[in-house]
C-alpha cells in the first residue's frame, strides 16, 4: 500500500499528569527506497476528566535506523499538553511517499505489533522494545 498508518491509544497508569512534550513515540519500519518520506497527523486528542484537541500539535521527523526490518525510524511528538492520570490519549497518524508510491508493508519492524512501538519520556524507555 502507499499508506503506513497506525493509532496510538496510550493510558496514563502513572498516578500523576504526563507533560506530553516529553513523550516521543519511535515506529520503526523499512522505506523502501529514496524516495523523500511524508507525516501526517488526522487526529490527536486526550479524553477522560477532559477533552483536548492536540492534532495541530503533532509533529513527525525521519531519522535512519538499524536493526530488524528497520532503516528508518519516524519519531512522533507532541509540543504540549498533559495528560491526567487515568486519561487516555489518541493519535491516528499516517506515513507516506511524496510521489505516493507503494511501500512493502510486510517488513516493517512496528507493523502490526504494539512491543515494537517504543515510547520514551524525558528520553528514558517507558514501553516497547527497538528491533
Amino acid at each position: 500500500g502507499n499508506t503506513i498508518q497506525f493509532t496510538l491509544d496510550v493510558t496514563n497508569n502513572t498516578g500523576a499528569p504526563i507533560d506530553l512534550s516529553k513523550l516521543e513515540v519511535d515506529y520503526y519500519f523499512t522505506s523502501d527506497g529514496s524516495v523523500d518520506l511524508c507525516f501526517w497527523c488526522d487526529h490527536a486528542a486526550t479524553n477522560g476528566t477532559g477533552y483536548m484537541a492536540l492534532t495541530d500539535s503533532v509533529s513527525g521527523a525521519f531519522s535512519s535506523a538499524k536493526g530488524t526490518n528497520s532503516d528508518t525510524k519516524c519519531a512522533v511528538k507532541i509540543s504540549g499538553g498533559s495528560l491526567a492520570a487515568g486519561d487516555s490519549m489518541t493519535v491516528q497518524v499516517r506515513i507516506t511517499r511524496a510521489d505516493w508510491s507503494d511501500f512493502d508493508l510486510g517488513n516493517d519492524y512496528s507493523a502490526g505489533n504494539a512491543e515494537h512501538i517504543v515510547i520514551l519520556k524525558g528520553g528514558s524507555p517507558i514501553f516497547g522494545q527497538k528491533p
